[in-house]
Formats: structure tokens, sequence, C-alpha cells
């Protein structure tokens, strides 16, 4: 079974964040790009465990890897 996981990344202080951030779920090696209000998406995510890896060429991103896991077409580690 596949899961569809939407999260964002925040700006500190604020509760949207930037667009342009990218985003990797490894170790699929799928990417994104966060849009307006800093939020992405991946479809169809098997269940397994992953990290979830965040850059951008300019900004610092003081937390850059997340755990995830999908388990019972659940998502557990992304807020």
């Amino acid at each position: 079974s596949r899961v569809y996981i939407f999260s964002q990344v925040l700006s500190r202080g604020s509760d949207e964040g930037p667009s342009g951030v990218s985003v990797l779920l490894q170790p699929t090696g799928l990417t994104t790009v966060t849009g307006r209000g800093g939020n992405f998406e991946f479809r169809g995510v098997p269940q397994g465990e992953y990290t979830l890896s965040v850059s951008h060429p300019v900004w610092s991103v003081p937390k850059d890897v997340v755990p995830v896991v999908v388990k019972d077409d659940a998502v557990r580690g992304v807020k």
C-alpha cells in the first residue's frame, strides 16, 4: 500500500515557509521543491523508513534531516 506525504518547511518564527526549498526523500531519490507557504508533497510512497532532507542554495536550514516512517497507511515523523 502507498501513501501521500504532505508537509511544510517552516520559516523560523512563522506559520509559513519559503518556496524554492529542495526536499529529498531518501532512499527513494524522489525530490520536490516547496511551493507557496513552504508546502511540499510526495505521492505513492510505499511502506518503509525514510529520511527527508531539505536544502537551499542561499539559506541555512537548522534541522535539515527528519526521519519518517510509513506504516499501515500512515506517516509518522512529519508534522
